[in-house]
């Protein structure tokens, strides 16, 4: 009997190094591929503009952000940033894109920004990435 003991609580005890070096590796993976997926997401985000008058004392500024990655991004968030003659803010707004970005596609945006900016600079502030889950 107390080799049957002594098999069983062996057996246990390789079986639980085994599943807890085998959830270590799990985990190590999965952090180590989300830290990628984070780092390289907002680089494949890029968008484009150009900036047309709208009524007196307003811009335009429409363009698209382009997901060069293999992932969809929702919820992504810009800034458009007014430049004056010296390169100097003179006007900034935040705003989401209206769409998701598809993988290998790209969404369209059109901020109205006060006039008086030489040039308009819009950055990719965060996104979030992944499909949704259906109800």
């Amino acid at each position: 009997m107390d080799g049957l003991i002594f098999s069983l609580v062996s057996h246990c005890r390789v079986a639980t190094e085994r599943s807890i070096r085998h959830w270590l590796l799990a985990t190590g993976l999965v952090l180590a591929l989300s830290s990628v997926s984070a780092a390289q997401a907002v680089n494949s985000l890029r968008p484009s503009w150009s900036d047309s008058a709208m009524t007196e004392g307003w811009r335009a500024v429409c363009g698209d952000v382009r997901n060069d990655g293999y992932v969809p991004a929702r919820s992504v968030a810009i800034r458009v940033q007014g430049l004056g003659s010296a390169g100097q803010v003179v006007s900034t707004r935040d705003r989401y894109v209206l769409a998701d970005v598809p993988a290998g596609s790209r969404a369209v945006f059109c901020v109205p920004m006060p006039a008086g900016a030489t040039s308009y600079n819009v950055t990719v502030l965060r996104a979030d990435w992944g499909f949704v889950e259906g109800p």
